[in-house]
């Protein structure tokens, strides 16, 4: 399970920037389609099956098909690293949510958690196999991961986990749940999260 101090971390982060239910719906179903060089059609991949991976993280992990494995980057969604090894990267995360690079990085560790949780049952990944690059051996591809509460981006940014950002492309049918956008309308002052940054200094988050 996830500490419930890193999800609050989580969820303060976004609240500190606001965004509107029509921001998210805008990025998942309304966003110009990118051209990726993908090779073809849409792919559906059943009862994949997370493999436990240390490179595994939130938008990013291994999986299992039958026999196969694969690679899949999440569309749409940037969760914070969970190391230091991209420190321009972890500045530019941290920056956007108004948070210290230390805590960007708990909050990467509490999506990789959050992924790992939510993977744990089988599940579904829709891919056109475009390239999503990256160290591994292993070619990644881009791909959306439907669970069974729903889609795992959305997921991640709706528990403030994530970022709206990165390659995008349109999946149709594509299910927006939290309709009512009351996640997405809250904000906090400057000393609301002075208050919560020194709290979670002094729990150790």
């Amino acid at each position: 399970m996830i500490p419930s101090s890193l999800l609050s971390l989580a969820r303060r982060a976004r609240r500190s920037r606001p965004a509107t239910l029509f921001t998210l719906v805008v990025a998942f179903l309304c966003v110009a389609i990118v051209n990726l060089g993908a090779r073809g059609d849409w792919t559906v991949l059943k009862n994949c099956r997370l493999i436990l991976n240390p490179a595994n993280d939130g938008d990013s992990f291994h999986v299992s098909v039958g026999k196969e494995e694969y690679i899949f980057r999440l569309y749409l969604v940037d969760a914070p690293e969970t190391e230091g090894t991209e420190p321009g990267r972890l500045i530019e995360q941290a920056k956007h949510f108004e948070i210290t690079v230390p805590q960007a990085i708990e909050v990467g560790e509490a999506a990789k958690e959050f992924m790992r949780e939510k993977l744990a049952e089988p599940f579904t990944v829709f891919t056109r196999m475009s390239d999503a690059m990256g160290r591994s051996k292993i070619e990644r591809f881009y791909a959306f991961v439907q669970t069974k509460e729903g889609d795992l981006g959305e997921q991640l940014v709706r528990n403030g986990l994530a970022r709206i950002f990165g390659a995008k492309a349109i999946r149709q049918g594509l299910p927006v749940r939290n309709r009512n956008g009351r996640n997405f309308n809250s904000s906090r002052t400057k000393r609301e999260r002075r208050k919560w940054a020194a709290g979670v200094s002094m729990s150790g988050g």
